[in-house]
């Protein structure tokens, strides 16, 4: 399991777990995981996209649909038959 910043540098590395296990699996297990989950990492705080747009927003981590919907975790919606804006947001 690895986290990239959005230069696609690897900024977390987490090498150890079994191949029979899930991705959420490892996730959850992981120091990393432990510590989001329990909101221990030293995230930057949140703030809107532009200097004038509202609400705050918060710095979130996208995995895929293994992954838990947490609050700085995003996912894609799950499903075939999507309405247009949910597919553009998997797709982005």
């Amino acid at each position: 399991m690895a986290v990239v910043d959005a230069q696609y540098n690897f900024v977390v590395v987490y090498i150890g777990a079994y191949g029979r296990q899930s991705d959420g699996n490892v996730f959850a297990n992981s120091l990393f995981g432990k510590k989001l989950k329990n909101l221990q990492l030293q995230l930057p705080a949140e703030e809107p996209l532009t200097a004038t747009s509202e609400p705050q927003l918060p710095y979130v981590f996208v995995g895929n649909e293994a992954f838990p919907l947490l609050p700085n975790v995003m996912r894609p919606y799950l499903g075939s038959h999507l309405p247009y804006e949910e597919k553009v947001f998997n797709y982005k």
